[in-house]
Order: C-alpha cells, then sequence, then structure tokens
C-alpha cells in the first residue's frame, strides 16, 4: 500500500477529482490523499503539505498527480523546513 497522496489546485475554480481520482487509481487510500485549495497564498502557507511532511517518516511513498502540484515553486521546494 502507497503511504500518502497529496493534491493541489492554485485557484477557486480548479478542481482536485482529477488528481484525487489518478491518486486513488494508483493505490492511495482516499483517506490518505492530503489535499489543497491554495488561492492566492504565499509561498509559506501550504498548510496540508506541511502536515504531510511532518507526518512522513524515512522509507514513506508519497504519489503526486504531477511534479508541478507539489509546491509553487522550485525555491519553496528547496528552502522547506
Amino acid at each position: 500500500m502507497i503511504g500518502y497522496g497529496y493534491a493541489r489546485v492554485s485557484t477557486k475554480e480548479q478542481k482536485l477529482d482529477r488528481q484525487i481520482e489518478a491518486l486513488v487509481n494508483a493505490g492511495v487510500p482516499y483517506e490518505r490523499i492530503h489535499k489543497e485549495k491554495v488561492t492566492g497564498a504565499q509561498d509559506g502557507d501550504i498548510t496540508q503539505q506541511k502536515r504531510l511532511f511532518k507526518k512522513m517518516k524515512v522509507g514513506d511513498e508519497v504519489v503526486i498527480e504531477s511534479w508541478e502540484r507539489l509546491t509553487r515553486s522550485t525555491r519553496q521546494l528547496l528552502n522547506y523546513e
């Protein structure tokens, strides 16, 4: 079983459905998918992502539908604390 999934959209108009469906089809249990709608947020405002990263342990598997969904910018990922 895959440990976690992460789905994120950047506007109110976007829907998480396609990403969630892809994650479930990849074997991620629905209740283990961290979902985020981040509209106009600053780089530090992605709370579900932070919760997921804190919950993860070495060896946990995380599935995302697309790399661009992981963070708002490469800088944010590199500066993650």
